[in-house]
């Protein structure tokens, strides 16, 4: 007698078919995440092993901030008032120490002498190069983008030009190290309309705000208003309502960082930079010929806290109150296989109005940054309240550093779906 083969119908409706074995490695987001934590142990392997140490500012200035901050905390009193500084002065109403940024607070709280205080400071320091990162990828994978395009781009903005030249000032990395997590927040607000997004990615601006830099906070704001200008063109369905939604997210963190501001507005009215000059505020501007860096970011020098023989100091005099400094305050370096992969997806997608915004914004962003030897600037300082307050304008670099990451992994995604007739962009890519 012959046996009867076995079928799909001669199962009962109870049984499930069997699921399909998955085989080999699958890549999966906590994965991605944990080589973008390697990759920044890697990086800063010297200080997490106890071999070197931040230098310049960090050390400077925002470790006895954060040592005062401990005492005071510590003894349960609130650090209003330094009284080992001059005759005495402000604290809190100064706005740099960044008292009450959440991460600053914990922080605070750890009871530890000066040596172990140090090191958990620097710790603090490299963590939020890692948020950076982790932040990215998931911004980026919230766009669709396959993971491995996500961490490309993670990686590219972690250790951005702006990112690794201004680690020595944690006040302003502290801030752009959640900018990703606050336009994740305000992509999914826009293009669902969802109060909840706007709400969170409010609050999170709001929460960076306290960490104690005015001007990149500035910054901050004008890009994710221009974000969401970028975001509303590239819509299909464009309700005039979704416009307001970055507005609101800027209207709740602005009303979050309204506890620090206040007293900071008040004591800057007696401050004496109101009184500054349009050279002294175009320190740290970027000249035309600095425009190379963005290939050879140490073409004019650089200063990296080592010895001058091993890396030599920034030369270039093209600016007022040159110096040293003027290599971070100017270094807008992504990579030249980040630039290329960005130039490259704005020209497929040069119809798209969203990267045509961005693109914009890049071109502002760069204008704005030159200074003093070119015209925005200029106008901004002696027209728009607020900009007449602050020096170096380079310090947006920043935003152009995330573009060109998402740009970057824009071009990194559509590699991986690239059909026959595109085989030259592939090549050339």
């Amino acid at each position: 007698m012959a046996k009867k083969k076995t079928t799909n119908q001669n199962r009962t409706n109870h049984e499930a078919p069997l699921p399909a074995v998955e085989k080999g490695f699958i890549f999966q987001p906590w994965h991605a995440v944990a080589a973008l934590l390697i990759l920044c142990i890697f990086f800063f392997s010297q200080i997490i092993f106890g071999i070197g140490n931040f230098w310049e500012d960090a050390i400077q200035l925002e470790f006895p901030n954060r040592v005062f901050a401990q005492n005071s905390f510590l003894h349960f009193e609130f650090p209003h008032w330094n009284p080992f500084s001059y005759n005495g002065m402000p604290f809190f109403a100064t706005q740099l120490p960044g008292v009450l940024y959440p991460l600053n607070i914990i922080v605070s709280f750890l009871p530890f002498g000066i040596e172990g205080f140090w090191y958990c400071v620097q710790l603090l320091f490299i963590s939020h190069v890692a948020i950076a990162g982790i932040t990215m990828l998931y911004f980026l994978k919230s766009k669709k983008y396959h993971l491995e395009s996500a961490l490309f781009g993670a990686i590219a903005y972690m250790f951005c030009g702006f990112m690794i030249t201004h680690a020595v000032h944690p006040m302003m990395i502290n801030i752009v190290a959640w900018l990703p997590l606050v336009l994740l927040f305000l992509d999914q607000a826009m293009h669902k309309g969802t109060i909840i997004h706007a709400l969170l990615g409010g609050l999170i601006l709001g929460a960076t705000t306290l960490s104690g830099h005015p001007q990149v906070t500035i910054y901050e704001f004008i890009f994710v208003l221009a974000y969401g200008t970028a975001v509303f063109a590239g819509l299909k369905n464009k309700k005039p309502s979704r416009m307001l939604i970055p507005l609101v997210i800027l209207a709740i963190g602005a009303g979050v960082s309204m506890v620090q501001t206040l007293p900071t507005i008040e004591l800057n009215s007696q401050a004496a930079r109101l009184n500054w000059s349009f050279e002294a505020a175009s320190e740290g501007s970027i000249s035309f010929r600095q425009m190379i860096t963005m290939v050879l970011p140490k073409l004019f020098g650089a200063w990296t806290g080592s010895r001058a023989d091993v890396v030599p100091s920034f030369w270039l005099n093209d600016s007022f109150h040159s110096g040293y400094y003027t290599y971070w305050e100017t270094c807008f370096y992504s990579g030249v296989v980040i630039l290329i992969l960005g130039i490259s997806l704005l020209l497929k997608k040069r119809t798209n109005w969203f990267i045509v915004m961005l693109a914009l914004w890049l071109v502002f962003n760069l204008a704005f940054a030159m200074g003093n030897h070119f015209f925005i600037y200029k106008i901004l300082f002696d027209y728009v309240p607020g900009f007449n307050r602050f020096r170096c304008p380079g310090r947006m670099f920043f935003a152009w550093n995330l573009v060109m990451a998402l740009f970057a992994a824009g071009a990194f995604d559509m590699m991986k779906n690239i059909d026959k007739k595109d085989r030259m962009y592939k090549f050339i890519i």
